[in-house]
């Protein structure tokens, strides 16, 4: 399990190196300029992670996500990782619950670990239906 860890850690850094611009974001019909985004219906992520404490009312897929123009972000990677609460308070990070979130950007992303490139069209995530297993 670690050595999947390690490779989808990797996967992510290698794949999002370059990127050094902000993009736009539209929640709810809020939009603004953001650096980075992680959106995820699942409670824990890579290593344990926890980036995730905003109000959980407002849908199932949970995102947080970081202002092109956030301060000290090294600094703050920590507590942004481990969902600590207080980030709330911090200005430029952000964490919040919602049914979808269109994004409208150039350049590589990453979903289930496989990385994509979007042409500037705008791209929609969003929680599919349950999935129903068959056990053969």
């Amino acid at each position: 399990a670690l050595t999947n860890q390690i490779r989808s850690l990797w996967a992510m850094i290698s794949g999002l190196s370059g990127v050094s611009s902000a993009t736009s974001l539209q929640i709810n019909g809020d939009s603004s300029s953001v650096y980075g985004l992680l959106a995820s219906t699942l409670d824990r992520l890579l290593f344990g992670s926890k980036p995730y404490w905003g109000d959980s009312a407002a849908g199932d897929l949970r995102l947080t996500w970081v202002d092109a123009d956030a301060p000290d972000l090294f600094r703050h990677a920590p507590n942004l990782l481990r969902g600590k609460a207080h980030m709330a308070g911090v200005s430029g990070y952000h964490s919040t619950t919602a049914d979808s979130v269109e994004l409208g950007f150039q350049g590589p992303y990453i979903l289930d670990g496989e990385i994509f490139h979007c042409d500037g069209r705008s791209l929609t995530i969003g929680r599919s239906e349950p999935i129903r297993w068959l056990i053969l």
